[in-house]
């Protein structure tokens, strides 16, 4: 079997140097040209994701100055204490995973009703087994 091109005879001709200079071209600046693309893209995601961090920290340093504004009763109040409005602005911007029960029963409103009930539940069990009634 013969490979690559033949003359007139059938035999096979080696290919000159200068036949495959432009078709090894093009093939080198198609590549660069999607390495180049790439590489736009990348640093582009990342400043992408670099100012999606930034806005983060900023609003989460917003919302802790705001809240350190408030006296201990006011914390109190909305439901935490002032050594966890650090942790409280994290959540909020999404920094952080929810971790407090509030939070997380805030994002299902429905279950916080079932979680109250449940409690009331077990309160009313737990007096009814003291009293031996199940009246109480």
């Amino acid at each position: 079997m013969v490979i690559g091109p033949t003359n007139d005879s059938g035999s096979s001709v080696p290919p000159t140097s200068r036949e495959g200079y432009p078709v090894a071209r093009a093939h080198r600046a198609r590549n660069v040209g999607e390495i180049v693309v790439a590489a736009i893209e990348a640093v582009a995601a990342i400043a992408r994701l670099a100012y999606a961090r930034h806005r983060q920290r900023r609003r989460a340093a917003e919302i802790h100055d705001a809240l350190r504004r408030f006296d201990d009763r006011t914390l109190h109040d909305i439901g935490f204490d002032r050594s966890e409005i650090a942790s409280v602005a994290a959540e909020l911007t999404g920094s952080a995973e929810p971790t407090r029960v509030r939070a997380t029963l805030a994002d299902a409103p429905e279950r916080r009703y079932w979680t109250a009930f449940d409690h009331f539940m077990a309160e009313r069990e737990s007096r009814a087994s003291r009293h031996g009634s199940l009246l109480v």
